[in-house]
C-alpha cells in the first residue's frame, strides 16, 4: 500500500524559517525556541529518529506537535496515563487542533469513526496508551499510510533500568515495522546514560540522535528537613490570606503509604486547608474527582502516594513536599518536576528520618534478591544517590544532576538550596576540609570481612574496633593480627564510626544483604572494597557534623595518616580585583540606552494592578468552568499578570501578550478586554501601558537579561518598571524578600541597572563595603558573613550586602579570573564561585540540630 502522506522530502535549515516561527506564534504563542527545541523538531522533520531528554516543563509537547502542524499529517502520541491524554486533548482542542484518542473504553463504532477521520486527513494527533498498542496490529496497519511520526512520551518507562518500568512500553518497537517508514521521537525527563541506551535499543532506534537539554530546574528551591511530628512539620509551613490557609500555592504532598496519606489529609483538614487525598485504595471516581478539583483550583493541596506522579499536568504547582524519605533519586526528580512548570519560583521540601532511609534500603535489598546482580547493584545505587541527596551538606542540586550526568550549560546558581544558602552565611574560619580516614577504613573493613565474616550488622564491628568489653570474647578467637585491631578506634565515639560505615557503604566499599528468613541487614565488604583494602590508596571523605567535632585539635596537629585521621584541603579564596575595570550604573545615573519614557507607577496604581489581576483570575476561572477545562488551559498565570500590566483596550493591544496562542487570544481576549475597560473607567487606570513602557534596555542589556533564569527575569522586569521597595516587590511576586534580593543581585552581577534608591543602597554604603572588603577580609568575598561581621550591628543586612558585593564584583572582577563583556559573563563568575564551594557530603544530623528528637508521625 502506498503512503497517502509521504514524509516530507524538504530539508529543513539550521535556523527556523519564517513559516515555522509563524506556526510557533499561532499555536503556542512563543516568539522563540528554547535551546535545542528547533534542533529536535528539525531532525524529526527531516526523517531522523530522536531521543530527547528534556527537563519537565521545558516544552516537550512543542517538539512532537509542531511537525504535524507544519506538514498537516498525523502523529501518534503514546502516553502512559488516561489523565495525561485527557488534559492534552483539552488543550489541543481549545486551539482548534484536531486531536483524538483510543483507549480501552473506546467503543467499536467510535473507533470506526476515528479511522474515517484519519483516512480523510482531518485529524493531526492520535493519542494511544501502550496497552492498546499491544493488541491493535490490524488497526495500526490500516492507518499506517497516514502516520508520519510516533511520539513516545515518558519514554523512561521503556527501560528496565528506569524507575518506572512498564512492560507494555517494551512492545512499542513493533510500531517501526507496522507503520514503516515512520519517525520515532522518544521524550523523557529522566534518563541516565544506561537508561538512554536501553531506550534506543528497545525501541529499535539504534541510529537515533540523542539530544539533552539542561535538566537543571533552577526555579525549584531544594530543601531537606529532619522530621518530627506531622502536625508541627506540615502546619509550620502554612500561610494564610483571603484564600484561606495554604502552602503558598498549589501543593502536592507525597507520602510512602496510603495510611500516612490519610493521616496527613486529616491533619491538614483540621488546620483549615482545602485538601484531598489520592491513592490506590480509592475508587477511580474518587481519584478522578481529586485530580479534577486540583486542576481547577477547587482544592489547594493533594496528599498522595506516588500513583499521583505522572498523571498531573498542572503548570502552577508551587510546592512539592515529600513526607518521608523517597526511595530513589530518579523517581524523586520526576516528582519534584511537577513543581514550577510555568517557570515560577517553587519549592521542594523533604522530611525524613534515618529509620526511613534504613527501611528503604531493606526494601530494595528484599525486592531485588531474586534478580540479577547487575540490576541489584543498580537499584541500590539509585537509593544511595537519594541518601546522599538527603544527608549531604553540599549543593543538593548537584547531587541530583550528577546522577543523570547532565550536560548542563552552566553550574547551578548559588542560593539554589538550603545548603547553598547556609554556605553564603559562613565565616572564613568555618571551612570544612576533607578528612583522611585510610587507617580507620581499612581497620573497620578488615573486621567486617575477617572477624565477622559478613554475617552481622555494623554495630559489632564498631564495638570491636572501639574495644568494647562485650566483644572481648570474639577477640580471643581471632588470629593475632586481628587481635591488634581490637580497640584501635577507642578514641572515636560510636557516632563517628557509624558515620564512617555509612560513608564506606555509599562509597561502594560495603554492601548490605537482607537476612534470609529474618529481619535486618548484614554487612559484607564488596569486591571494590577488597581491592581498595588490599592496596595502598588513601581515602578522603567529606567530614560529617559528628566528625567535625574534634576538628580544631586535629587541624592544629596536622597528624599523619593513622587512626585519628588527618585533615586535608583548605578554602579557596575569591579575591576582589584591585583595579576597577568597568563602572556599574544605577537607573538614577545617566545610563546610556536606559531611557525613562513615563513616570514610575504610584503605589495606588500598583494596588489597582493587583486588584485587576484578581478580577482577571476570576474571569479565567469562570471561562474554565463553562468549558470544563482547567484554568491554565484558558490562560496561564503569566498571561493574566501580563494582561493586568498592559490593561489592553483592544484586540491589537492584547496581541502583545506573549505565550498565548492565537486561537485562545481570539476566543477569550474580548472577555479580558471588557473587564480591563470597565476597571479602568472606574479607577482611572491608564490603558495600553505596554506602549508607554517605563524603561527600555539596550540590545546588549536585553541579551544579558535573557541569560538569567525566567523567575529572575520576572522579578527584574517588575523592579525595572515599578521602582518599589524590595518588601513590596516580594509581596507582589509572592516571594520571600531574600529571594527577590537574590534575584536582583544576579542582575547586578550581570551589569543590569537597578533602582538603588528603592533598595536603600547609597553610594556611601557601596564605598563602605568596598573599604571593609579591602582592609578587613583581604579582598576575599567568598563569605558574606565575614564581611557582615566587619560592620556594627544594624549597619547593613544580608539582602543589601549581597547586592553590593555583586556590584563590586561586576566592577572589579575576581583576581585570576578572565571576565569577558559578552554572553556568559555572569555564568563564568557563578561557575567559578560554585567550583570553590566545598562542604561535607553527609551528616547524621544534617547540620546544626534545630529541635529535640521526637518520634516522626509516619
Amino acid at each position: 500500500m502506498h503512503r497517502v502522506i509521504p514524509l516530507s522530502k524538504r530539508s529543513w535549515p539550521e535556523s527556523p524559517p519564517v513559516e515555522v516561527m509563524d506556526a510557533m506564534k499561532k499555536y503556542f504563542g512563543h516568539s522563540t525556541f528554547r535551546p535545542r527545541q528547533w534542533e529536535i523538531v528539525r531532525e524529526v522533520m527531516n526523517g531522523g529518529d530522536v531521543l530527547a531528554i528534556m527537563a519537565t516543563g521545558y516544552g516537550k509537547s512543542v517538539c512532537y506537535q509542531l511537525p504535524s502542524l507544519l506538514r498537516g499529517d498525523l502523529t501518534i502520541v503514546i502516553s502512559p496515563l488516561l489523565s495525561l491524554i485527557e488534559d492534552q486533548l483539552k488543550g489541543l482542542r481549545l486551539n482548534k487542533i484536531r486531536a483524538t484518542c483510543i483507549t480501552g473504553n473506546t467503543s467499536q463504532s467510535e473507533r470506526e469513526g476515528i479511522e474515517r477521520e484519519i483516512t480523510s486527513r482531518s485529524v493531526h494527533f492520535l493519542y494511544l496508551t501502550p496497552e492498546f498498542v499491544q493488541n491493535a496490529d490490524f488497526f495500526l496497519k490500516r492507518i499506517a499510510p497516514y502516520v508520519s511520526m510516533v511520539a513516545i512520551d515518558e519514554a523512561h518507562c521503556v527501560s528496565q533500568w528506569g524507575h518506572d518500568f512498564r512492560s507494555s512500553y517494551r512492545q512499542l518497537a513493533k510500531l517501526k515495522q507496522l507503520l514503516h517508514p515512520v519517525t520515532f521521537l522518544a521524550v523523557t525527563a529522566t534518563a541516565t546514560r544506561n537508561v538512554a541506551d536501553d531506550i534506543k535499543e528497545s525501541l529499535g532506534m539504534r541510529n537515533a540522535k540523542e539530544m539533552r537539554t539542561n535538566l537543571n530546574r533552577e526555579n525549584i528551591f531544594l530543601e531537606v528537613k529532619r522530621g518530627t511530628r506531622m502536625i508541627d512539620d506540615l502546619t509550620g509551613l502554612l500561610k494564610e490570606d483571603k484564600k484561606g490557609r495554604h502552602f503558598g500555592g498549589p501543593t502536592i504532598i507525597y507520602c510512602q503509604t496510603k495510611e500516612v496519606v490519610n493521616e496527613a489529609k486529616e491533619t491538614l483538614i483540621r488546620a483549615g486547608v482545602r485538601v484531598a487525598s489520592y491513592h490506590g485504595g480509592m475508587t477511580p471516581t474518587a481519584r478522578s474527582k481529586t485530580h479534577d478539583d486540583f486542576l481547577s483550583d477547587r482544592i489547594s493541596t493533594v496528599v498522595a502516594t506516588i500513583a499521583f506522579g505522572m498523571g498531573i499536568d498542572k503548570p502552577d504547582v508551587r510546592v512539592v513536599i515529600h513526607y518521608g524519605a523517597p526511595k530513589n533519586i530518579e523517581s524523586f526528580y520526576q516528582e519534584i518536576g511537577r513543581a514550577g512548570r510555568d517557570g515560577g519560583d517553587s519549592r521542594s521540601i523533604v522530611y525524613f528520618t534515618d529509620a526511613q532511609i534504613t527501611r528503604n534500603r531493606s526494601l530494595v535489598a528484599g525486592s531485588v534478591a531474586s534478580l540479577s546482580e547487575e540490576y541489584r547493584l543498580h537499584s541500590q545505587q539509585m537509593g544511595v544517590h537519594m541518601e546522599m541527596y538527603l544527608t549531604t551538606l553540599k549543593c543538593r542540586r548537584r547531587e541530583i544532576l550528577s546522577h543523570f550526568d547532565s550536560l548542563c550549560s552552566s553550574s547551578p546558581k548559588g542560593g539554589c538550596c538550603d545548603n547553598c544558602d547556609r554556605l553564603m552565611l559562613r565565616s572564613v574560619n568555618e571551612e570544612t576540609p576533607d578528612l583522611e580516614v585510610s587507617a580507620e577504613a581499612r581497620a573497620i573493613l578488615n573486621v567486617i570481612q575477617r572477624v565477622y565474616g559478613g554475617r552481622f550488622g555494623g554495630q559489632k564491628a564498631i564495638d570491636y574496633v572501639r574495644g568494647m568489653s562485650k566483644e572481648e570474647e570474639r577477640k580471643r578467637r581471632v588470629p593475632n593480627d586481628l587481635k591488634e585491631t581490637f580497640g584501635v578506634g577507642k578514641k572515636r565515639n560510636e557516632l563517628w564510626w557509624k558515620d564512617l560505615v555509612k560513608q564506606l557503604r555509599m562509597k561502594g566499599f560495603i554492601q548490605e544483604n537482607k537476612v534470609q528468613n529474618g529481619f535486618g541487614m548484614v554487612l559484607s565488604v564488596s569486591g571494590e572494597g577488597v581491592r581498595w583494602m588490599n592496596g595502598k590508596e588513601k581515602l578522603l571523605v567529606s567530614a560529617t557534623a559528628v566528625q567535625l567535632k574534634k576538628r580544631g585539635s586535629e587541624r592544629a596537629s596536622h597528624s599523619t595518616p593513622g587512626v585519628g585521621g588527618a585533615w586535608n584541603g583548605g578554602s579557596e579564596k575569591r579575591l576582589l580585583g584591585v583595579t576597577r575595570i568597568r563602572e556599574w550604573k544605577s537607573l538614577s545615573d545617566s545610563t546610556p540606552g536606559v531611557l525613562p519614557l513615563a513616570p514610575l507607577p504610584t503605589p495606588q496604581s500598583m494596588q489597582h494592578r493587583l486588584q485587576l489581576q484578581e478580577i482577571l483570575f476570576e474571569i479565567r476561572n469562570g471561562l474554565a468552568t463553562k468549558r470544563d477545562v482547567a484554568p491554565f488551559h484558558i490562560a496561564s498565570n503569566k498571561v493574566i499578570e501580563e494582561i493586568a500590566a498592559i490593561v489592553p483596550s483592544s484586540v491589537d493591544s492584547i496581541a502583545s501578550v506573549s505565550d498565548w496562542s492565537e486561537e485562545r487570544r481570539r476566543e477569550f481576549g474580548p472577555d479580558f478586554i471588557e473587564a480591563c475597560t470597565k476597571f479602568a473607567a472606574v479607577t482611572g487606570m491608564s490603558m495600553d501601558t505596554d506602549k508607554k513602557s517605563q524603561w527600555m534596555l539596550t540590545d546588549e542589556q536585553k541579551k544579558k537579561l535573557d541569560q538569567l533564569p525566567p523567575t529572575t527575569v520576572s522579578t527584574y522586569r517588575v523592579h525595572l518598571q515599578t521602582g518599589i521597595k524590595a518588601s513590596e516587590l516580594a509581596t507582589m511576586r509572592n516571594l520571600a524578600e531574600s529571594t527577590v534580593c537574590t534575584h536582583l543581585s544576579y542582575c547586578a552581577l550581570a551589569g543590569l541597572p537597578l533602582h538603588l534608591e528603592a533598595l536603600n543602597i547609597s553610594r556611601d554604603l557601596r564605598e563602605a563595603v568596598h573599604e571593609e572588603i579591602k582592609n578587613k577580609v583581604g579582598r576575599n568575598i567568598r563569605y558574606l558573613k565575614a564581611i557582615m561581621e566587619c560592620f556594627p550591628e544594624g549597619f547593613v543586612d544580608y539582602n543589601k550586602l549581597k547586592i553590593v558585593v555583586n556590584i563590586l564584583e561586576y566592577e572589579y572582577g575576581i583576581e585570576g579570573e578572565e571576565r569577558g563583556e559578552g554572553k556568559g559573563e555572569m555564568e563564568k563568575s557563578q561557575e567559578k564561585r560554585e567550583r570553590t564551594i566545598e562542604l561535607p557530603t553527609s551528616s547524621t544530623s544534617n547540620g546544626p540540630p534545630a529541635f529535640k528528637k521526637k518520634k516522626m508521625g509516619l
